[in-house]
């Protein structure tokens, strides 16, 4: 593995909440008796910002920024391929080694759906970004195993969503195929489409939901570790998206 791939994936680490906010409340402690009103007013904004991302009103609103319009069905009619972007891994588990997150699960769920009530074939996207099998290998056992819908395609090279979506459109071009139903998590289609229409690609948005819309309890409205992560995926995208106008 490259050092400026880990690079870039340590820095994305060190930037993303919780990480950034966390060293930054430490920061404020160590210089709390040199600047105490500094520091203990970047110690509370970093208590209520940690507060606020894990709300999850607040983590909700977040990811219906990024939220993309359902699937066109009467113009996907025309798309020549289902093209399944990896969402991560979770390794080594006791019941089946390397399998699926629950992002890529999601994300292969809906394109098994798709390439039946299509009739399309299959491409998945995914390859090790820190090791174990590929995305992609993993992807397409599950396809076949458990949903009944082989795969043609298996890009296992990418490691980011801008090699996902070069490498896949040079195996899907070489069969002459430009036209896909593109299916991944709500808050990623918007970037996955532009780095997918840049190489040349054009496509049908088939988006996953991963946060609800609302709650059942007063009790769901807590602060949480889910509503925390998808506050932090939310921000990832969105600063993604920004970084997009800058290349």
């Amino acid at each position: 593995m490259d050092g400026f791939f880990l690079f870039t994936k340590f820095l994305t680490a060190l930037v993303m909440p919780p990480m950034s906010l966390l060293l930054l409340a430490l920061t404020a402690l160590t210089l709390i008796k040199r600047w105490p009103t500094i520091a203990r007013t970047v110690l509370w904004f970093s208590i209520s910002c940690l507060f606020l991302l894990s709300l999850p009103i607040v983590s909700r609103g977040l990811a219906a920024l990024l939220d993309a319009p359902p699937l066109d069905a009467k113009g996907a009619k025309a798309a020549q391929a289902i093209m399944i972007l990896g969402g991560g891994l979770i390794r080594d588990t006791p019941e089946y080694g390397d399998t699926l997150s629950a992002s890529s699960l999601a994300r292969t769920r809906y394109g098994a759906k798709l390439a039946k009530e299509f009739k399309l074939p299959i491409l998945v996207t995914g390859g090790q970004v820190y090791g174990g099998r590929p995305e992609a290998e993993v992807m397409a056992a599950t396809l076949t195993n458990e949903f009944g819908a082989p795969t043609r395609w298996i890009e296992k090279r990418s490691r980011n969503t801008a090699e996902n979506a070069r490498f896949a459109a040079a195996l899907l071009q070489a069969d002459k195929i430009r036209t896909v139903i593109l299916v991944t998590d709500n808050m990623h289609m918007r970037r996955a489409l532009a780095h997918c229409e840049a190489a040349g690609l054009f496509c049908f948005s088939a988006p996953v939901s991963v946060a609800g819309h609302g709650s059942d309890s007063w009790i769901e409205q807590l602060p949480n570790a889910g509503a925390m992560q998808t506050s932090a995926r939310a921000l990832h995208e969105l600063l993604g998206n920004l970084m997009l106008k800058w290349i």
